[in-house]
C-alpha cells in the first residue's frame, strides 16, 4: 500500500470525516434557519412599512390640499378687498379690524434667500412695511406693448397705496405660506409685496407674459409656475381676476407660495429615510402612460436637500436605465387612486408611494430606498448572521483541537519517513561533492522507494552527462586554438574576422593565410561551413583547416589554388566517406605585388565586393562547385578579377548571416547585408565586422540563432592607416 493511502486513511478515521460532517451539517442548518427567519421577517416588515409609507403620502397630499384651500380662501379675500378699494371712493374702511394698519411685521425676516448653488444663498433685502410699485413699460390697458423701452417713473395710481394693509394683514396670518403678493392693473401698474429693489428688465418681461396668460380668467387659478423669479425656488401661483360690478377687468392679483410650505412634517419624512425623494408630477400630454416632474426634492451630491423646479422637462423614471414602467402608476393617479409599488430608482430597489392631488392626474410621489425603510429587517438579519458566526467560531475551536490531535499523530507516523528522507539528503550532498558511486537504500513499496530508485538511476546518467560536457569543453578549447589569435597587419590593407556560434561547439571557421605560398607576397582569406554542429563538426573543421593550410602553403600563384582545394577534397573524402558530413568553402587570395584577386568556391556563398567610391556591389561568383568531402573526383576552378584597389571592401561570410530569421520568419537576406555594409563602410575593418554582426542580431530580435555566423573583412585603404587585425 502506498504512503499516500496510509496517510489518507489515518486522517479520515481520526478526524477528517467527523470534522467535515459536523461543520457541513451545522453550518447548513444554521444558515437555512437564518435565511428563513430573515426572509419571513423581512417580508412582514416590508408589508407594514409599505402600508405606513402609503399613508404618509396620503397625509402629505391632504396637508397640501389643506394649504391650497387656505391660500385659495386668502386669495379670494385679497381679490375682494382690492376690488373694493379700487372702485370705492371711501378710504375710511382701511381701519377695519381684519386689515388694521397696526398689524406688526417686526418678527418678519428682513431678506429672502436667492439660491445660487447647492450651498450658496444670496440675501435679497425685503421690506414688509412697504410695497414695490412700478409701471410695466410698454403695456397698455389692452395688454399690447408700447414702443418705448426702460422703466417709466409714472405717477402711481391713486388707489395703489391702499393695497399695503391688505397685503400685510394676509402676510401676518400666513407668514410661512406666502412668498410674494402682487397685483397688475390693466393700466400696466405693478404692485409687489413685500418691497424689493427695482427688478431687472427680464423680470418685468415675465410679469407682462404672466399678465397676458391670466387676464382672461373668470375664476381663481392654481398653477405650479416653475422657479420663483426672485428666489429661484419652485413656487405655486394662485391668481384671480379683479372685476367691477359690470364685469369689467380691473387687473389680476396673485399670491406666490413656495412648494416647501405645502409639505408638512419634513422631519418625519427624514426619519423615514435620509435619502427620501419627493416629486410633484402630472401626466405627459404627448406621451400617454408617462409622467413628467414639475418639482422635486432629493439629496444632491453635496448632501443638501431642497426643492427644485424642473418645468416639466424631466420624465419620472429610473435615471440609471429609464426602463421603469410608469404606466400603471400614471393610470392610478389619473383614476384618482393612491398606491404603493416596489421599483428600482437610481439603480437600487426602492418603494414608491403615490397619491393624487387633483382631478387632472397630478400627484405626489414619494420614493425611498428599500434598505432605509426595512432597516429593522436588516437588523434582524444581522442578528441571525451573528448567531451563525458564533456557531462557526465554536466549530473552529473544535477543529483546532482536532488539528492538534492530528499533529501528534502525524509526528508519530512521520519518524520513519523522516529517516528515509535524511538518507536521500545525505546521498544528494555526496553527489554534489562529486561522489558518483553513492546509492540510496530501497526499502518498501511506496513513493519514497520510487524516489530512491529514481535517484539511483539518475546518478549514472548524470555522471555520463558531465563526462560528455567536459569532452565538449575540451573540443571547444581545441577549436578556439585553431582560429588565428591575431590577424596580419599591413600598411594599406585591414583584415578582420568575427564568428558567432549557435551552439557551444560550432562548425564554422575562418583563416587568414600570410604568406599564402613560397616566396610570394600575397594574403589569403578563407571561410568554411562544416555540416552539423557540436563535437563532430569541430573535429571535421580541425581536419579541414589542417589539409587546406598545408596545401595552400605549398602551391604557387594563379591556378594552383584550385589544385590545392581539389587535393584537400580528396583527403577529406578519405576521412569522412560514409559519414554524410561535408564542408562548404570560399577562398580569396590577393597578390600584393599585382593586386590581382583569385578565388575558389566549393558550394559556398559568393563573396561580396563593395566599391565605396562608385557605391557599387559585385558578387564574386564563378562556378560554385561541390562541397568538400562529397565527391573525391571533383575538380575545382580558380577565378580571377581585376585588382582589389584602394577604397574597396571584400566581404566573406557563411550562410548563417543572410539566413538569419526574425520572429516573423523573415530572412535577413543579401539586400539588408549590402545596406548594412554601405552604412559601415567608413569604419575600420574590425568595426565593420562587428557592425554587420550586431545588425543581424537586432534583426533577429528575440528569435533563436539557428546557425553559426562567420564574417571576414578585407578593406583596402586609400591612405596608409595603422590597424592591428583582431578577431
Amino acid at each position: 500500500m502506498s504512503l499516500r493511502w496510509k496517510i489518507l486513511i489515518v486522517l479520515l478515521v481520526v478526524g477528517l470525516l467527523p470534522m467535515s460532517a459536523m461543520q457541513f451539517f451545522s453550518q447548513r442548518i444554521t444558515e437555512h434557519m437564518g435565511q428563513d427567519l430573515a426572509a419571513h421577517g423581512k417580508t412582514a416588515m416590508l408589508h407594514t412599512v409599505a402600508f405606513e409609507f402609503e399613508r404618509t403620502a396620503k397625509d402629505q397630499a391632504r396637508a397640501m390640499n389643506r394649504e391650497r384651500a387656505l391660500l385659495s380662501f386668502a386669495l379670494r379675500i385679497q381679490a375682494a378687498e382690492l376690488t373694493r378699494r379700487l372702485i370705492s371712493d371711501n378710504d375710511a374702511d382701511d381701519n377695519l379690524p381684519l386689515y388694521a394698519e397696526g398689524v406688526s411685521t417686526a418678527s418678519f425676516p428682513q431678506s429672502r434667500c436667492i439660491m445660487r448653488g447647492p450651498r450658496e444663498c444670496t440675501p435679497l433685502p425685503v421690506d414688509f412695511d412697504d410695497q414695490t410699485v412700478v409701471v410695466l413699460s410698454g403695456m397698455d390697458a389692452s395688454g399690447e406693448l408700447f414702443s418705448e423701452d426702460g422703466w417709466s417713473n409714472a405717477t402711481l395710481a391713486d388707489r395703489i397705496p391702499s393695497f399695503l394693509p391688505v397685503y400685510r394683514s394676509l402676510a401676518v396670518s400666513q407668514q410661512d405660506a406666502i412668498l410674494w403678493q402682487w397685483t397688475v392693473l390693466e393700466s400696466g401698474v405693478l404692485s409687489l409685496y413685500p418691497r424689493v429693489d427695482k427688478p431687472k428688465r427680464a423680470l418685468t418681461d415675465r410679469f407682462i407674459a404672466w399678465f397676458r396668460g391670466v387676464r382672461d380668467l373668470q375664476s381663481p387659478m392654481w398653477k405650479l409656475s416653475g422657479p420663483d423669479p426672485f428666489t429661484m425656488e419652485p413656487a405655486f401661483t394662485l391668481a384671480a381676476p379683479l372685476r367691477d360690478a359690470e364685469g369689467t377687468l380691473l387687473g389680476v392679483t396673485a399670491i406666490a407660495a413656495p412648494v416647501s410650505a405645502f409639505v408638512a412634517g419634513e422631519e418625519d419624512l427624514k426619519v423615514l429615510s435620509p435619502n427620501l425623494a419627493a416629486f410633484l408630477v402630472e401626466p405627459e400630454p404627448e406621451s400617454p402612460g408617462t409622467l413628467r416632474v414639475l418639482a422635486g426634492k432629493e439629496t444632491d451630491t453635496h448632501g443638501q436637500r431642497r426643492w427644485r423646479s424642473y418645468l416639466g422637462r424631466r420624465a419620472l423614471c429610473d435615471e440609471a436605465s429609464c426602463s421603469v414602467d410608469i404606466a400603471p402608476l400614471a393610470r392610478d393617479l389619473a383614476a384618482n387612486h393612491s398606491g404603493v409599488r416596489t421599483m428600482p430608482f437610481r439603480g437600487e430597489p426602492c418603494i414608491w408611494a403615490y397619491t393624487p392631488l387633483d382631478e387632472f392626474g397630478a400627484g405626489l410621489v414619494l420614493i425611498a430606498p428599500e434598505k432605509d425603510l426595512a432597516s429593522e429587517a436588516h437588523m434582524m438579519e444581522e442578528y441571525v448572521l451573528g448567531s451563525v458566526r458564533q456557531q462557526v467560531r465554536f466549530i473552529g475551536y473544535v477543529l483546532l483541537g482536532m488539528f492538534a490531535l492530528l499533529c501528534i499523530v502525524a509526528f508519530l507516523l512521520s519518524r520513519p519517513l523522516i529517516r528515509r528522507a535524511r538518507e536521500l539528503a545525505t546521498a544528494s550532498q555526496q553527489l554534489a561533492a562529486g561522489d558518483f558511486s553513492v546509492r540510496v537504500p530501497e526499502r518498501g513499496d511506496d513513493e519514497l522507494t520510487m524516489v530512491a530508485q529514481s535517484f539511483n538511476t539518475t546518478v549514472p546518467a548524470l555522471a555520463e552527462s558531465i563526462r560528455l560536457k567536459q569532452s565538449l569543453s575540451i573540443a571547444r578549447e581545441v577549436q578556439h586554438t585553431l582560429l588565428p589569435d591575431t590577424l596580419p597587419s599591413r600598411e594599406n590593407i585591414q583584415t578582420a574576422a568575427i564568428i558567432s556560434y549557435s551552439e557551444e561547439t560550432g562548425g564554422d571557421f575562418y583563416d587568414i593565410i600570410e604568406p599564402c605560398g613560397p616566396d610570394r607576397q600575397c594574403i589569403g582569406a578563407l571561410v568554411a561551413d562544416v555540416s552539423g554542429h557540436g563535437m563532430p563538426a569541430a573535429l571535421l573543421m580541425a581536419s579541414t583547416r589542417a589539409f587546406l593550410r598545408a596545401r595552400f602553403l605549398d602551391k604557387g600563384r594563379g591556378e594552383d589554388i584550385a589544385e590545392a582545394v581539389s587535393d584537400a577534397n580528396r583527403l577529406l573524402h578519405m576521412d569522412e566517406e560514409g559519414s554524410g558530413r561535408f564542408v562548404t568553402l570560399f577562398y580569396l587570395e590577393v597578390d600584393l605585388e599585382t593586386s590581382q584577386m583569385y578565388w575558389v568556391r566549393a558550394g559556398h556563398e559568393p563573396a561580396l565586393l563593395y566599391d565605396i567610391a562608385s557605391d557599387t556591389f559585385e558578387q564574386l561568383k564563378g562556378v560554385p562547385g561541390l562541397a568538400l568531402g562529397v565527391d573525391p573526383d571533383t575538380t575545382y576552378t580558380a577565378f580571377s578579377a581585376g585588382c582589389l584597389c584602394s577604397g574597396q571592401i571584400a566581404l566573406l561570410y557563411t550562410d548563417g548571416l543572410i539566413e538569419t530569421e526574425n520572429p516573423d520568419g523573415e530572412l535577413y537576406g543579401r539586400e539588408r547585408l549590402q545596406q548594412s555594409l554601405r552604412r559601415a563602410a567608413a569604419l575600420p575593418a574590425r568595426k565593420i565586422a562587428r557592425k554587420l554582426l550586431d545588425d543581424a542580431a537586432r534583426f533577429r530580435g528575440g528569435a533563436t540563432q539557428e546557425d553559426d555566423i562567420t564574417i571576414v573583412v578585407l578593406k583596402i585603404l586609400a591612405l596608409a592607416e595603422e590597424d592591428n587585425g583582431e578577431s
